[in-house]
């Protein structure tokens, strides 16, 4: 969701999950019907604290 939905105080997190997505389908686009496979892994939510660490959390 990082590419997709924007959080406050995460614009630079979000923005590179942005770039690999975008990137991922260009190429797709630009090798599609070449011999070269082109695909993108976007793995669920993992437990890391990344919102209480960014300072974007509201605290509790």
């Amino acid at each position: 969701m990082g590419a997709l939905a924007p959080v406050p105080g995460q614009s630079v997190y979000g923005a590179s999950k942005a770039a690999v997505m975008l990137l991922t389908e260009a190429l797709y686009t630009e090798l599609k019907g070449s011999p070269v496979a082109v695909s993108v892994v976007f793995s669920g939510g993992v437990a890391t604290h990344i919102a209480e660490n960014s300072g974007a959390a509201i605290p509790g």
